[in-house]
């Protein structure tokens, strides 16, 4: 008999670096790891751009529009650029917002 937590990669312990290439590999716990850790960031940056009773609402869409891409938009995070996997995060979140709060063109 094995044990399971022994052969599984424990996530909670990965730099942001190794975080980001386990989540874009696919790893699905990589993933809830940095929606755990990330989560205080990303729900100040959508606070500006969502009343009280629909923040959470606005963090799942968030976090589900990561995976409806592919996970395009995180890949796009380089190290090489200076800025922390964080900041990149709050960064996205703003385009978010943004998104929400810009007008939409109505039908003529």
């Amino acid at each position: 008999m094995t044990n399971e937590r022994a052969t599984r990669r424990d996530v909670r312990w990965l730099d942001e670096v190794g975080l980001h290439r386990a989540v874009i590999g696919g790893d699905q716990e990589a993933f809830a790891e940095l929606m755990w850790r990330y989560d205080p960031l990303v729900r100040s940056r959508l606070k500006g751009c969502a009343s009280d009773e629909k923040l959470e609402l606005e963090i799942a869409d968030f976090w589900c529009a990561m995976i409806a891409d592919d996970l395009r938009s995180l890949r796009t995070w380089d190290t090489g650029r200076g800025g922390t996997l964080g900041q990149w995060l709050m960064v996205l979140a703003a385009y978010a917002c943004k998104a929400k709060l810009r007008p939409t063109k109505s039908a003529a």
